[in-house]
């Protein structure tokens, strides 16, 4: 029996340790109801009647920029990098009753109509203080080419701690805000400042702008239904600000068994909770199919705001959560499986990235080399593409194992693409920033080693309950006790 004993230990020791590991999940669509409430939570006909009470005499213009996109645009341009730059801010810092010059009333409710323009603006974002908003009122931005209203952000969109918060990106030179209240005095908030855009968002494909390389390919093209299909679904392109500048990125959602809403990104795009919290998303911004028509960008359904979770400066990796749900879309939503394990030189692997920001593109390629040191940064992991390239905006997005999906890396630098079947890119190790930063705390914490329904061997039955006279340390049970922890730890490995 002594025997037995050591011998099952000896095999206990010799097992190499457990390993994280998440399969891709997918998350149903929400109601037709809620998505036309998300895409329209004003209906169009009564916006379009509201916007007739502001008066172009009251709108505030702002010519920081004026004349000047070209130059930002190649300014932009001269600048290395995965991310990709395209909006300057500016201050502005209006009270309300300096800027809603309009107010209505209408079903018992008072509206408030304030607007500004930015001369030669392709697109606007505006940074307000909620903090000082009433229970009850909601503020929205316009966009008057659509009309669309997009909103509500209310006081609990803000933290304490924070200035303020930056809202929705409108298409064109104005910004209109409408307020709704419940109350009868004028609403306290302040429009702190703007974001100018230099590149046009509001045509369907950006390439005669961003420069997009020829040799990219439309994510709808891919050989695998389940990439072009499913997993793209698990993509967004955002953008952020930092430094007074607004830059474009790309992010995974990862699956942690609850749809928690935490996304895989780079650490030289977010690395502080303040630009985590500036973040704006787009989901399913891609071709309708594969050579198919590309949806205008004002059409996808947005997230703003996010939580930094984890980030890494020497891996060059960040986790962010969203702060509210992320909208479900038409198709549902996939969140992509990820694996703790380093990954061996020679796999097939693959991306989903947003070059330039433009619609969604793949890249196929495989491991060249796994943890090597790349410029300031460890553990990187080299990809030589086959197929496919980034560029700006690019910067984040994961590498997918061809196999099954798993997320293994996120990008992090490269040189500019060539097209010349030679392109490779570094990646960070998800395998590092998982054992680095913890990440098991967030995206395993439903993992049970054991699992008492499935008991073939009575772990949990007749060996260890205590009886009269029945002493738990005697040597049958310690071998049973031995075999269940060979099969919970044999069934947390698998």
């Amino acid at each position: 029996m002594k025997k037995f004993i050591l011998a099952t230990l000896a095999i206990t020791l010799t097992l190499p340790a457990w390993t994280a590991e998440k399969d891709r999940a997918f998350k149903p669509p929400s109601s037709v109801i809620d998505q036309e409430k998300q895409l329209d939570p004003i209906d169009p006909k009564k916006l379009e009647n509201y916007l007739t009470h502001l008066k172009q005499k009251s709108i505030i213009n702002y010519t920081n920029f004026e004349g000047e996109n070209e130059s930002l645009l190649l300014e932009s341009f001269e600048k290395k990098g995965k991310k990709q730059e395209v909006a300057r801010t500016f201050p502005i810092d209006l009270k309300g009753e300096n800027f809603f010059f309009t107010s209505f009333a209408d079903q018992g409710d008072q509206y408030y109509l304030g607007a500004f323009t930015s001369s030669d603006a392709y697109a606007i974002r505006v940074m307000v203080d909620l903090s000082e908003l009433k229970d009850g009122e909601e503020l929205y931005v316009i966009d008057r080419s659509l009309p669309r209203a997009f909103g509500p952000f209310t006081n609990k969109d803000q933290e304490k701690s924070e200035e303020g918060k930056w809202l929705a990106t409108v298409a064109g030179e104005e910004c209109i805000l409408l307020l709704k209240s419940p109350l009868k005095t004028p609403p306290i908030l302040r429009v702190i400042s703007a974001a100018h855009f230099f590149v046009d968002l509001g045509v369907v494909d950006l390439e005669p702008q961003l420069k997009r390389v020829s040799c990219q390919i439309d994510a709808r093209c891919a050989n695998d239904n389940t990439i072009a299909d499913e997993n793209t679904t698990a993509v967004t392109r955002y953008d952020f600000v930092s430094g007074g500048r607004v830059y474009l990125c790309t992010g995974t959602l990862l699956n942690d068994g609850n749809f928690s809403d935490y996304t895989l990104t780079a650490n030289h795009c977010i690395s502080t909770n303040t630009e985590a919290s500036s973040i704006e998303a787009w989901w399913d911004y891609l071709a309708t199919s594969c050579g198919g028509s590309t949806p205008s960008l004002s059409s996808r359904p947005r997230s703003y705001g996010s939580s930094l979770i984890a980030t890494n400066s020497s891996l060059d990796a960040t986790l962010i959560q969203f702060t509210n749900e992320v909208p479900g879309g038409t198709n549902g939503r996939w969140y992509l499986g990820w694996s703790d394990v380093q990954t061996s030189s020679g796999t097939n692997v693959h991306a989903l990235h947003h070059p330039g920001g433009t619609r969604m593109s793949v890249s196929f390629g495989y491991v060249d080399y796994l943890n090597k040191p790349i410029n300031k940064y460890t553990s990187q992991i080299r990809v030589n593409w086959q197929e496919g390239a980034t560029e700006g905006g690019s910067s984040g997005s994961a590498l997918m194992k061809d196999s099954n999906y798993h997320v293994i890396g996120s990008l992090s630098n490269g040189p500019a693409p060539a097209c010349a079947g030679n392109d490779y890119d570094n990646f960070a190790s998800f395998a590092r920033f998982y054992s680095s930063n913890n990440l098991g705390t967030y995206l395993d914490n439903d993992d049970d080693p054991f699992i008492p329904d499935e008991d073939p061997m009575g772990c949990m039955s007749t060996g260890f309950k205590e009886e009269p006279g029945n002493n738990l340390l005697t040597a049958d049970n310690m071998v049973i006790g031995l075999l269940c922890l060979l099969l919970a730890l044999a069934r947390k490995r698998n």
